[in-house]
């Protein structure tokens, strides 16, 4: 199993007892973050109201020597944002509240902005599409 599979399964470890929130595994999750050369991590965990477990392990900076900080530690979400939206979306399909395979211009609240493909702006843009980088995309500003 990769370091970074690991530290995520940690994730499903996290348990309640005497209404405190703890992790049995936090050395498991401090060996990770250092067999993987990462230098810190934030770790929380959230329902759809409460924070059920937060915790921050090692550094945000080595030189100078700055530890994780829960509320304070700022990070840049970059490509994860995508797994978020991925989710989200396939959480809609599942409730048939949109298709992956319907032209994403349905789904658009301005009717005058097109998204497209530039080459091959007949060609329907979907979720499917998006969701797998298979589509290049525009947006139409003419008559703006």
């Amino acid at each position: 199993m990769t370091d970074t599979l690991r530290l995520f399964l940690v994730l499903f470890l996290i348990t309640t007892e005497n209404n405190a929130l703890y992790c049995p595994n936090q050395k498991s999750i401090e060996q990770s973050l250092a067999e993987s050369n990462i230098p810190g991590a934030v770790i929380v965990v959230v329902n759809a109201t409460d924070v059920l477990y937060e915790q921050a392990f090692g550094y945000q900076s080595i030189l100078p020597q700055v530890s994780m900080n829960v509320d304070k530690s700022i990070f840049t979400i970059a490509s994860i944002s995508k797994t978020f939206i991925a989710v989200a979306v396939m959480q809609l399909v599942e409730k048939q509240l949109i298709d992956l395979d319907t032209d994403i211009n349905q789904y658009l609240s301005e009717p005058d902005r097109k998204i497209f493909h530039p080459h091959y702006p007949s060609h329907s843009i979907t979720l499917r599409k998006l969701l797998s980088h298979s589509a290049s995309i525009a947006v139409n500003t003419q008559g703006w």
